[in-house]
């Protein structure tokens, strides 16, 4: 396949992203939670707030805290170009497009680019997260990007490579630290490789044991390092986080299976998803049929390993019984690049596969545009009205307080603290924060009911309040008495 078939895929994937840009959230991509409405302002929040006022406010938010490796990233590009909407989501893009470029350059991975871009990144989730201004699609390219040097260590046999391997499943936990099960991914893929080895006695014992431990020193020294300058100067806000961000999240064994059939059931087999599962029991198929006498070859096996021991490590998501979309962009791209990578390598071995393969890849590509299509028909410009509507006040040293703030002040130079029940404190939250504007359901559901509990009326607080419809939220904008 030629180099620039593919790069002209590519341009032609970002041209799709651009209508999307400045738009709301799909409201269907994400139907159990805010997901994107409200988490796109939050992740920047502490950002704009340090390139605006030079502090961050680490314990004002759970973003920071949890993706350092985030801002960290954008933080040179809002010092440059200031924080908006449209930056924010165009370096995610751009991070999922450089991966997907760089697996493409590759001349044996051009089939593999092919089938991961039509299967994955076409995906109506996928494709939809790739332009959020949020860390999982950046974490998922960051794994991608890792398997290119695991795939040089596999062909090179050279340490540095195992160790970049290493270094990129860092990043993307380093996003966001819900990923850190990541780090069994490459130890886990080069157990699974050199086993192979082991029983066809190609590679001694002493070797199988140093190539292990040197993937597992790398893949465990790193989080040490994390440990020792993120985690300990931040540790009393840093374990309140995690216990309120992982506790209740799986089910205990009575339960696991209902919770289980209700994942799969409900989430996975989602008629969205039912490209991405077809591609799947085709590869597994495929795979199956290589063991036999007759079967079609496998020509790469350390790339179906890297596929397949990813989609391993993702399984443990359908025992969770908080399971928003978001949650699983991992999840299908470890399944389209499992299926990627057994397919691409069946595809040019028989004729009749090629056919039918390609045939599938049509399919994909027409069901996975049209859902493109019918998202960019129903596009909103919810958000952006209330950007526009408080674009027009002078927010130059005032705080706009809630979970929504972020959302809908980036256009203005507003400092932006979210509330939640259980962060703030309600003795000094007035007094430290000095709030112009509070943005808050009418039933107070995103700080689960803070104001209320604690003796706060923001009707009698306010001088006047300003209602906007956002997807199927009334949110209320509260206008304090007395503010500046």
């Amino acid at each position: 396949m030629k180099a620039r078939f593919l790069y002209f895929t590519l341009i032609v994937l970002v041209v799709l992203h651009l209508p999307f840009m400045g738009s709301d959230p799909d409201k269907q991509v994400d139907l159990h939670t805010r997901g994107a409405w409200t988490d796109e302002g939050l992740y920047a929040s502490q950002l704009r707030n340090f390139v605006n006022y030079g502090d961050p406010g680490i314990t004002e938010n759970t973003t920071l805290i949890r993706g350092p490796v985030f801002d960290l990233i954008r933080l040179p590009f809002f010092l440059v170009f200031g924080g908006s909407i449209w930056l924010a989501r165009s370096l995610t893009l751009a991070g999922v497009v450089l991966s997907l470029f760089l697996l493409a350059r590759k001349k044996e991975h051009r089939l593999l680019a092919l089938f991961v871009v039509v299967f994955g990144f076409l995906h109506f989730r996928l494709f939809h997260f790739s332009h959020y201004a949020m860390s999982e699609m950046l974490a998922v390219s960051a794994v991608i990007i890792s398997f290119i040097f695991f795939n040089g260590y596999i062909r090179k046999g050279k340490q540095k490579h195992l160790f970049l391997a290493s270094l990129m499943i860092a990043v993307a936990w380093g996003l966001k630290i819900q990923f850190l099960y990541l780090v069994a991914l490459v130890p886990l893929a080069t157990v699974f490789y050199h086993v192979r080895h082991l029983i066809r006695k190609t590679i001694s014992r002493k070797d199988f044991w140093k190539e292990t431990w040197l993937a597992g020193f790398y893949s465990v020294g790193l989080p040490v390092i994390y440990i020792l300058i993120w985690y300990l100067p931040n540790r009393s806000f840093y374990n309140q986080v995690m216990f309120e961000q992982t506790t209740r999240r799986f089910d205990v064994w009575e339960t696991l299976y209902n919770t289980l059939d209700f994942n799969f059931s409900g989430i996975i087999t989602d008629p969205q998803n039912l490209v991405l599962l077809a591609g799947f029991v085709a590869a597994v198929v495929f795979l199956i049929g290589s063991m036999a006498k007759d079967g079609v070859k496998i020509k790469n096996p350390g790339v179906i390993i890297f596929g397949a021991a990813w989609l391993l490590l993702e399984l443990h998501k359908l025992g969770m019984t908080y399971l928003p979309q978001r949650y699983l962009l991992s999840f299908y791209a470890a399944t389209a690049f499992f299926s990627g990578a057994v397919l691409s390598q069946v595809f040019l071995q028989q004729k009749k596969i090629t056919v039918w393969l390609s045939m599938l890849l049509v399919v994909a590509v027409g069901v996975h545009g049209f859902l493109v299509f019918q998202s960019f028909q129903h596009r909103t410009y919810e958000l952006r009205a209330v950007n526009a509507y408080l674009s027009s006040y002078d927010w130059e040293g005032r705080t706009i307080a809630g979970v929504w703030a972020p959302a809908v002040s980036w256009e203005t130079d507003a400092k932006t603290v979210p509330v939640w029940k259980g962060y703030n404190d309600p003795e000094t939250f007035f007094g430290n924060c000095k709030p112009s504007l509070i943005i808050e359901e009418p039933n107070e559901g995103t700080s689960e009911a803070f104001y209320r509990e604690n003796g706060f009326d923001l009707l009698q607080m306010s001088d006047s309040v300003r209602t906007f419809k956002l997807w199927r939220y009334d949110v209320n904008l509260y206008w304090l008495s007395g503010a500046p």
